[in-house]
């Protein structure tokens, strides 16, 4: 069997795909990616059982047709350094059993596998598919994957939640100590009667940050496993088993005390403050004093000696309120939020902040969530 393909569409689907593929895996033939060659088209696969990545790229030239496999650490360090427009593979599918990619200066040859050992995942019966916005979903997923747990004993709480209802869908992440949703608008001619939600394994929703477009997204589920299709790679995982706890629970529905802040300024406070702050199990435990038209942040850590404090202006005309909360965690937040200016809701020392933009951006509203932290006293 003779193909020739674009090397540029190859190399790209090659590398994406090789972040499907565990580093260690209990079947030799899942560190390979998958060819399906026909119909003048080749279908690329990569699988770590629970979560399967597949592309199809059109075929300048084919010559028979076939499936095999082949390394995908193998391929992509062919194809790396090639600078070809067109490259040739010629897979020898009987006797030698050869993978063999020419390219103008050379080739490079490595063993094929047999394809009828690689296990791909059943196809289910699934729901109809729901389209939504591919922009949207990977900006909630950037914005929401570093608030996942890691949790041996709760493996609901390490994934995402992709809850569907009416015309919105929330994208909600946290580990219980922070949680960050996304609300987003999915006006787009599919409305939910009833309220869906599944939970996607992070894995796949870090696949999908970093490969979503402007495209559309095609979404369709079970109780066991979800399909989303965007052009033009198709992604199947297994869905985390379990129910997300109701997440807007947890949020305040009125929050007394608001403060207007500036994103830019509490970044750079924090990054002056942050260094000489106490690192608790990672926390970093900050004093956040909110008085008239000021926010203070104070970190101290006596074991060294050390400490550190920085204020800025703010709008707020309300009583003053220190709480503490994790630097860290404080930074995350801010980092990943969009806006010039948020908006830091508060009540009391022992509940919640929660921090929006001053102004949302169209179709989506972002709100994120900490817990406080115990102030040592002075």
């Amino acid at each position: 069997m003779k193909i020739i393909v674009n090397k540029a569409l190859l190399g790209e689907a090659a590398n994406l795909l090789a972040r499907v593929i565990n580093p260690k895996n209990a079947l030799p033939i899942l560190a390979d990616v998958l060819f399906d060659v026909k119909d003048n088209e080749v279908t690329l696969t990569a699988s770590d059982t629970e979560v399967t990545l597949s592309t199809t790229i059109a075929l300048d030239t084919m010559g028979g047709d076939g499936r095999f496999c082949v390394s995908a650490k193998d391929l992509s360090a062919a194809l790396a350094e090639i600078t070809d427009e067109k490259v040739t593979i010629i897979a020898t599918l009987e006797s030698d059993m050869r993978f063999t990619l020419q390219h103008n200066s050379g080739e490079t040859y490595f063993p094929i596998d047999n394809a009828d050992e690689y296990p791909l995942p059943k196809q289910e019966q699934v729901s109809e598919p729901v389209t939504l916005q591919g922009l949207q979903v990977r900006d909630a997923l950037k914005r929401s994957l570093w608030a996942t747990a890691i949790d041996d004993l709760r493996p609901i709480m390490n994934g995402v939640c992709f809850a569907l209802k009416d015309s919105w869908l929330d994208i909600v992440t946290s580990d219980g100590h922070v949680l960050v949703k996304s609300h987003i608008d999915t006006s787009n001619g599919t409305k939910m009667t009833d309220e869906f939600r599944f939970i996607v394994p992070k894995k796949a929703a870090t696949l999908l940050s970093g490969v979503l477009s402007g495209d559309p997204v095609s979404v369709s589920w079970n109780e066991h496993s979800c399909r989303m299709e965007f052009f033009p790679y198709t992604l199947t995982m297994r869905l985390v088993e379990g129910k997300y706890p109701n997440y807007d629970s947890i949020i305040p529905e009125d929050q007394p005390l608001e403060a207007i802040v500036p994103r830019a300024f509490a970044l750079c406070s924090l990054k002056k403050v942050l260094p000489f702050s106490a690192d608790t199990q990672g926390s970093h435990l900050l004093r956040l004093s909110l008085t008239k038209d000021r926010l203070k942040l104070t970190a101290e850590d006596f074991n060294f000696s050390k400490g550190s404090h920085d204020s800025f202006y703010v709008d707020y005309n309300d009583r003053d309120i220190e709480i503490g909360v994790s630097g860290s965690r404080l930074a995350a937040v801010l980092s990943k939020m969009n806006g010039g200016e948020l908006m830091f809701g508060l009540s009391d020392p022992s509940h919640a902040i929660t921090f929006e933009p001053k102004e949302q951006a169209d179709g989506c509203d972002v709100l994120m969530l900490t817990m406080p932290m115990l102030l040592n006293e002075d």
